[in-house]
């Protein structure tokens, strides 16, 4: 039934160390029967079982199931091999605490794409020796009856092979005995290979038991007074797709909801913390100040701005020059429907500026620095009766300056002394 030509299986480190878990393995395994992996911790014989299982895809050599070469296999054969030919039953038990142990079992039928048939059901659960306890929870079982359910899991969809890795680790010895004696019984109909550090157990119940030291198969022996095997015939390999319904994972994400409340919400929210954080800083990372000025402008409809002039000497510095009358009549020329209006300093330094400069601070100047605001009043604007039509001003108190010595300025700038 299953055949392993020269298996070797090696493991490679970060650090690049490569260690042999299977060396050279060759055996061929009939169709029924409980066969034993037993070897001292290290020995290969997990990974032996997982190969087998398809679990681990990347070994030299050749495995052949029901004359199937699994060479050419892809990873949704292997999904398709695990779920049509093998019954898994785990060290941990992995049952869906979600679902009680109807669901549990009938979700391995789901798979298959089939429904939960309550009769085939009831009767693996009578054959594990479980007939009454469909309706309990993972959490309402002892450690034996989850194995239990384990191994109905693995029953209930009909395997060719039946794989137990370590089904005694949790188990007293009484209840080791009663899981022993029962894949004992099952093997009668299947396949079962087990992995176990016991050889006590191996010698009481095996019908082959393989011993593997170092990665490799030192000893394979037949305990001939309990053979059981026969040959696997002409039975072909025919494949089963895995096939998860939407209504079952809809009902597992529900369970889980309903059974770890705490949990759930706790991750909603670490969840939404890491999203706005997330957020944040690519908001941060895309900031570009000229495009936020050009955007708060628009959006409160103002059409002024400031014009600067620069020089750009041999040495590649960008220095800042004052301007002169010949600037303003240049810019005037180009810009004929443009008002321009100097800004003139303290120490007789002109600025011009774009028609409809409402503020102090020349907002526009300083998008070449990081700051928001300007910090020092440069310069000021000769203002009458014209310009204040222009820029809509009004006067909220006193009068226009009537003299060089007198100035007016803005309820902003008045609100800073």
């Amino acid at each position: 039934m299953i055949r392993l030509n020269q298996i070797t299986k090696t493991y490679e480190s970060k650090e690049g160390i490569k260690t042999v878990a299977l060396r050279d393995v060759s055996l061929t395994i009939e169709a029924k029967g409980l066969t034993f992996i037993v070897g001292k911790s290290g020995s290969g014989k997990t990974t032996l079982l997982n190969l087998i299982g398809g679990l681990d895809q990347t070994f030299l050599g050749e495995l052949t199931i029901l004359d199937k070469s699994t060479q050419s296999f892809k990873t949704s054969d292997y999904d398709t091999y695990r779920n049509t030919m093998v019954g898994f039953i785990f060290q941990e038990y992995n049952l869906l605490d979600g679902l009680n142990v109807f669901d549990n079992i009938g979700f391995a039928l789901e798979l298959q794409g089939l429904k939960k048939d309550s009769k085939i059901i009831k009767e693996v659960l009578e054959e594990v020796g479980l007939e009454g306890f469909q309706n309990r929870y993972p959490n309402e079982l002892s450690v034996g009856q989850k194995q239990r359910v384990a191994i109905a899991r693995a029953l209930v969809k009909k395997p060719k092979v039946i794989l137990a890795d370590e089904p005694s680790s949790a188990l007293d010895s009484e209840t080791s005995n009663q899981i022993f004696a029962l894949l004992k019984k099952i093997s009668q109909k299947h396949l079962v290979l087990v992995v176990s550090h016991d050889e006590e157990y191996a010698k009481c119940y095996a019908d082959r038991i393989l011993t593997l030291k170092d990665g490799s198969l030192i000893k394979d022996e037949v305990i001939e007074a309990k053979e059981t095997t026969v040959s696997d015939g002409l039975e072909t390999y025919h494949p089963i797709k895995s096939h998860m319904p939407f209504y079952v994972s809809f009902k597992l994400g529900l369970s889980a909801l309903i059974k770890k409340p705490f949990k759930v919400f706790l991750s909603v929210i670490l969840t939404s913390f890491a999203l706005m954080l997330f957020a944040f800083s690519d908001h941060l990372s895309t900031y570009d100040k000229q495009e936020a000025f050009t955007y708060a402008t628009k959006a409160k409809n103002d059409v002024y701005f400031g014009t600067l002039k620069h020089e750009t000497p041999l040495n590649g510095s960008r220095n800042r020059v004052l301007m002169n009358d010949e600037d303003y009549h240049t810019l005037f020329n180009q810009h004929q429907d443009i008002h321009f209006y100097p800004v003139e300093t303290y120490q007789n330094e002109n600025y011009y500026l774009i028609d409809h400069y409402k503020q102090e601070s020349d907002l526009s100047e300083h998008l070449e620095s990081d700051q928001y605001h300007t910090h020092l009043l440069r310069g000021y604007l000769k203002i009458d009766d014209a310009i204040m039509n222009d820029y809509e001003y009004s006067l909220a108190i006193g009068r226009l300056p009537s003299k060089p010595t007198e100035m007016a300025i803005s309820l902003y700038t008045a609100s800073h002394f």
